[in-house]
């Protein structure tokens, strides 16, 4: 239960860096690998119009995803631990961190790198300012 975890953020604050970088790429934050997907498929929607139900569907599901990602590190690194006795784990185990740190880094990396081989450079969708930051509204 996600309630009673909190306070991982003294513990582990090398944890607590990377599945930040983790829900910040969730939710689309620039430069990071889940922006150049998010910010396609809704560029791509708004180009070809499918309808302002879909659209309006799609925006609060993007809403949703910051909503709960931010709740996801509220709840986990800042509230208070509510639950019982816990086995002790150190951040120094590398069995631990190697895999956590290994994943943060290429979410940070295949981003851009995806990005560059997989779009020509002449491919440019103009879309409005306030229809690209409408998700975090």
């Amino acid at each position: 239960d996600i309630r009673s975890f909190g306070g991982l953020s003294l513990n582990f604050p090398l944890v607590t860096v990377c599945m930040n970088l983790a829900n910040l790429s969730l939710c689309g934050v620039p430069f990071l690998a889940g922006f150049y997907s998010k910010d396609l498929i809704v560029e791509l929607a708004c180009q070809y119009s499918w309808g302002v139900f879909i659209l309006c569907m799609m925006f609060i599901c993007l809403s949703l995803t910051v909503l709960y990602s931010v709740r996801l590190t509220y709840l986990s690194f800042v509230g208070v631990y509510s639950g019982g006795p816990s086995i002790s784990i150190c951040e120094s185990d590398y069995s631990l961190i190697g895999p956590v740190v290994i994943l943060s880094s290429v979410s940070l990396i295949s981003g851009p790198i995806l990005s560059w081989l997989s779009f020509p450079p002449p491919v440019l969708i103009f879309l409005p300012v306030f229809l690209k930051w409408a998700a975090l509204l």
